[in-house]
Order: C-alpha cells, then structure tokens, then sequence
C-alpha cells in the first residue's frame, strides 16, 4: 500500500514565520493535481487562497511517496528522511535579457 504525501511550507498575511502543512493521498492522479495548482502559485510567487478563505504565500512544496500501511507512519517516514521524494517545486528560469 501507498501514500502519497504533500508536504507544504508556506507563510500567512498575518504572520511571516513559516508553518508546514503535511497532507496525504491514496490516488496519485489527486496528489499531482493538488501539487501542480500549489506549485504554480509557488512559482507566480502568488497567494493562493486555500480552505477557509485564508491567503497563503507557498515557500516550498514536495510530493514523496511513502510503501508504510498508515498515513501516521507514511509522515514519519518523511520527517525521518525515508520517504521518497517525487517532485519538488521549482522556480521557472528564463531568460529575458534580450
């Protein structure tokens, strides 16, 4: 069995001090869209508005994978280091000189 897990860094309006969010997923086709739509706010540098009508600025967002039977065991597996890293967010790199 397989998790999928989010893992989301991200300051509020209201406070500039970073908070984590860890979330997890059964289906990787919904992991992947929810990494996707955060990963494009992360890379906009745009808030995103997210449950409860609250605006978030993303500083870093992973995707890892995790084989542990419980979603429980699936994040400490992360915050142990042995989760395995999907996807991370990347800033987009162009080259507007000219």
């Amino acid at each position: 069995m397989m998790w999928l897990v989010l893992k989301l860094d991200y300051t509020t309006a209201d406070s500039p001090e970073i908070k984590t969010q860890i979330s997890g997923y059964r289906s990787l086709e919904e992991a992947q869209h929810i990494f996707d739509h955060l990963e494009l706010g992360y890379q906009l540098s745009a808030t995103v508005r997210v449950k409860g009508n609250k605006q978030i600025m993303i500083t870093a967002i992973q995707l890892y994978e995790s084989f542990k039977q419980n979603l429980g065991d699936a994040i400490e597996a992360l915050k142990s280091g042995d989760a395995t890293l999907m996807r991370e967010a990347m800033g987009v790199d162009l080259d507007i000189s000219g």
